[in-house]
């Protein structure tokens, strides 16, 4: 069984990549939640505070925001490339409690269930394998690889082992192991 990394195909061609890129920065410089995107967009296409879902959020960095968004949109983005990364961005802020929603659901040990936990609060990088208990035949190996614990992936890393750990939720018994 070959191991596989969970950032392989990161860097295929994106369009608009750089305005995404830029949107992304602002967020993150920002520290916008994905309510606060959300109500900057709706600013940016002219819907008054009044009309906004979240008006008890709005404050000046949301409206500075509001208006880069609108600069970038009449200047050619599309406004469907601004709501794919409000998604993402929605999508981030889920992922890390579906992955724990779903460690929660798995027929393994409480001991399991705390080395799952640990590599996102932790921000752990090594060795995660699914094994057969019985036969010791492992089902996957999924390298999770070292980076700068400011710049972890937490939500990445949550969506990745979500998708390789969804597999066994019906209850299939499994042993989990975990090598730094």
């Amino acid at each position: 069984m070959s191991e596989k990394s969970i950032f392989e195909n990161q860097d295929k061609e994106v369009p608009y990549k750089e305005q995404i890129q830029e949107i992304n920065d602002a967020i993150k410089q920002g520290n916008f939640s994905s309510a606060e995107f959300r109500l900057a967009y709706q600013i940016s296409l002219g819907l008054s505070e009044d009309e906004t879902s979240y008006p008890d959020k709005i404050n000046d960095k949301v409206k500075e925001f509001a208006e880069k968004l609108r600069t970038m949109n009449e200047s050619g983005l599309p406004l469907t490339t601004i709501t794919g990364v409000l998604k993402e961005t929605e999508d981030k802020e889920s992922a890390v409690d579906i992955y724990y929603e779903l460690v929660d659901s798995l027929g393994i040990s409480d001991r399991e269930k705390e080395v799952l936990y640990s590599i996102l609060k932790n921000k752990r990088s090594g060795l995660l394998i699914v094994s057969d208990p019985k036969t010791l035949k492992d089902f996957a190996k999924i390298k999770i690889p070292e980076l700068p614990k400011e710049d972890y992936p937490a939500y990445q890393i949550a969506e990745d082992l979500t998708a390789v750990l969804s597999v066994f939720k019906g209850g299939a018994k499994i042993e989990i192991s975990f090598m730094e």
